[in-house]
């Protein structure tokens, strides 16, 4: 079970962080998509926009919180290594 939380501490953190960070990138182009749809008056397009930052949003949240699990084990995998460093990992 240890060999688990170490593998999910190393990899899985920074993997749903980058995850977190391309839902942002992509809420912020739909967000500018959407604006400039609606400069054009393109009421349909601009709706499948917001929606489509409303779906990420809602991605990001699980993310964020999946990503807080993973920091757990994150940190606890350094703390560990911290009070033992010369244990066999």
């Amino acid at each position: 079970m240890k060999k688990i939380h170490k593998w999910m501490a190393w990899l899985w953190f920074p993997v749903l962080f980058a995850f977190c960070v391309l839902l942002f990138l992509e809420v912020r182009h739909n967000m500018n998509a959407g604006l400039a749809a609606a400069d054009a008056g393109l009421i349909e397009v601009v709706q499948e926009h917001f929606d489509n930052i409303q779906n990420y949003t809602a991605l990001m949240f699980v993310d964020c919180l999946i990503m807080i699990v993973a920091f757990g084990f994150f940190l606890d995998n350094i703390t560990e290594a911290l009070r033992n460093p010369k244990k066999e990992r």
